[in-house]
């Protein structure tokens, strides 16, 4: 990773980076920049090296002073300073002290950082472009500080207005008013907000064949009276239908006054269900393992599995605080196995050669520091689903959309360029994550959400780099890149960063000689009464889709399709004896490759929709 460290370091399971308040020294040279460079063919054709490295990137600890010395004369007219991007957009200041003109004897720009800093800034040439690289602090926002703990909702009046006011533990309050118009009044009781017209000068009239008693209408004509309808009278069963010049009663087509509520259901390799009146009946069968629940309000059956066997998945988190002499923590339930856990202090994966369970009991080889954060997850039930979401930072965005909704925050783990990030940093509602600050431009976000279904596992496989080799043998085979987590030295490496291909673990850049390598893998992922519970749903008009549904269509109309995640779902029947029903996206996904509306051609078609992705959109299977 072409680190260098110029104070001592123990390499182990884990990192110890002594404290000092003596400035750490690091010589600045310029050169010409080699191929060695990261910024080789961008910016500035000249490059800093640190220490004699080429473009270094850097990791410093909060508390340390590190003084970066541009004695040298070839830092003539290259100032080394700090800024939070690499395009210089903004400089960092806080702790930074400079001295004396670079290249000249003495000349040094200083940083002192603290658990404040950001993760992540970079070290450039104020008056040349693209000439350093980054330092990395092993820090993590901190979260919001927020002294209300409960809130309470009321209503009041204030003269002709209502008021609905949020109170919060710490007595502050936050109205909102709603004020009454012109000819409105409002009134206020208990939790009651009344709003009224006072308008007592509308005048209502009656029309042609229309009677007005006090606000009362009654319509006073005949169905003869209407335009383009025949005046014959109906036999029993006939229906209004249009003849080419009016409306007039006539047989149905079916030559009784229903039409048949079905015609015909295929189902491949089936015999197919062939309705013989309008009386006839389709019977729902409910299988082995399955319930049929009907609600007659909605027009809908559910199809629901009773299949064993678990689909919970329970995460448990434990957030406690180092003291600098205890060894010893308690988790809030017994731990299994040690595998089932990770544990990070300050943001930074430990790994298991740094601690061991025992119980409930957590115990550490070494002490964590005084005032560091303890975080201990425990998989209690491990059985899930691993999915995983990327996003960038733009140092304004807060919220950031996942793929899929997240049930329980517990089941989340979140990482900015590699560094955990403790649930006291943001929350989850739905499918959102909102974090308290804004992640830095630049930086990359990435969150790991773990769903229910059955699993066996986790498995846990440790190596040590040796500066060269960059594929690994694991224990077992892996079938999906999204069930792991690799970690070097403690820090969680992005999946941009390997590929795995059946058991081998393969890096894009070989991991440094003695450094710790350490991969969790969620095995036998064997998703379980999940795509078994179908919804059915009976239609004759417009209608909004959701996944896992199977739709009856009985008539000409548009269905339109939901935004998908890949897998998604839905099951069509056309049974409304037509070829002009619909399928419309809905903007954004694409239905078989196409943002346009698809027609359905075939008056008795039956298929199934599948998303898959963002290219081709909705596809037909069947």
């Amino acid at each position: 990773m072409g680190v260098k460290f110029k104070s001592p370091l123990e390499l182990s399971g884990h990192r110890s980076i002594l404290h000092t308040d003596a400035a750490q020294t690091l010589v600045v040279k310029v050169i010409s920049k080699t191929t060695a460079h990261p910024e080789q063919g961008n910016g500035s054709s000249s490059g800093y090296t640190i220490d004699g490295v080429e473009g270094a990137y850097l990791e410093f600890t909060p508390g340390n002073t590190y003084k970066f010395d541009q004695s040298d004369n070839s830092n003539s007219n290259h100032p080394l300073r700090f800024y939070t991007d690499a395009a210089k957009t903004t400089a960092y200041t806080t702790g930074v002290t400079t001295s004396g003109t670079a290249g000249s004897s003495g000349a040094y720009t200083q940083i002192i950082p603290t658990t404040s800093t950001p993760p992540v800034l970079f070290y450039q040439c104020s008056a040349h472009s693209l000439m350093g690289s980054y330092v990395k602090f092993g820090t993590a926002t901190p979260a919001a500080t927020d002294t209300n703990t409960t809130y309470t909702v009321n209503s009041v009046t204030s003269g002709n207005n209502a008021i609905i006011r949020l109170t919060g533990s710490d007595s502050s309050t936050d109205d909102v008013t709603i004020a009454a118009g012109s000819n409105i009044s409002i009134s206020e009781t208990g939790d009651t907000i009344t709003l009224a017209s006072t308008d007592t000068n509308t005048t209502y009239s009656a029309g042609t064949g229309i009677s007005l008693t006090g606000t009362t209408f009654a319509l006073n004509a005949a169905i003869g009276d209407l335009s383009n309808v025949a005046s014959t009278s109906p036999s029993t069963g006939q229906v209004l239908k249009w003849n080419g010049s009016s409306w007039a009663p006539g047989t149905d087509t079916a030559g009784s006054g229903a039409s048949n509520s079905f015609e015909t259901i295929a189902i491949s390799g089936q015999s197919s269900v062939v309705a013989e009146s309008a009386t006839d009946t389709l019977n729902l069968v409910a299988g082995s393992n399955v319930t049929l629940t009907t609600d007659a309000s909605t027009d809908t059956i559910t199809i629901a599995s009773t299949a064993s066997g678990s689909t919970q998945l329970s995460v448990e988190k434990n957030i406690l605080t180092g003291d600098g002499s205890a060894v010893a923590f308690t988790a809030s339930s017994a731990i299994v196995s040690e595998n089932n856990t990770q544990v990070y202090v300050d943001g930074v994966y430990q790994s298991k050669d740094n601690y061991s369970t025992n119980g409930s009991t957590v115990t550490f080889s070494t002490a964590p520091a005084n005032g560091t954060k303890v975080e201990i997850i425990h998989f209690v039930s491990v059985q899930g689903i691993i999915r995983t979401d990327t996003f960038t930072g733009d140092n304004s965005a807060v919220a950031f959309i996942t793929g899929s909704g997240i049930l329980d925050e517990n089941n989340t783990q979140i990482y900015l360029d590699g560094v955990y990030q403790s649930k006291d940093n943001y929350t989850v509602s739905g499918s959102t994550i909102t974090f308290s600050t804004a992640p830095p431009a630049g930086v990359a976000i990435e969150v790991v959400h773990i769903k229910a279904a059955g699993t066996s596992t986790i498995n846990d496989n440790q190596f040590t780099g040796n500066g060269s080799a960059t594929a690994f043998t694991l224990s077992q085979s892996v079938t999906d890149e999204n069930n792991t987590f690799v970690f070097i030295n403690g820090v969680y490496q992005d999946k941009s960063t390997y590929s795995i291909l059946a058991s081998t673990l393969t890096f894009t850049t070989a991991p440094q000689n003695g450094y710790t390598i350490e991969v969790m893998h969620v095995g036998e992922i064997a998703i379980a009464d999940i795509s078994t519970d179908y919804a059915v749903s009976v239609i004759s008009s417009n209608t909004t889709a959701a996944k896992k549904t199977l739709y009856v269509l009985t008539a000409s109309l548009a269905l339109t399709l939901p935004a998908g995640i890949v897998g998604n779902s839905i099951k069509i029947s056309n049974r409304s004896a037509t070829e002009t029903c619909t399928l419309v996206p809905n903007g954004t996904n694409k239905i078989m490759g196409s943002n346009t509306t698809l027609t359905l051609d075939n008056a008795n078609s039956s298929f199934e929709l599948i998303y898959s992705g963002t290219a081709q959109g909705w596809v037909i299977i069947g």
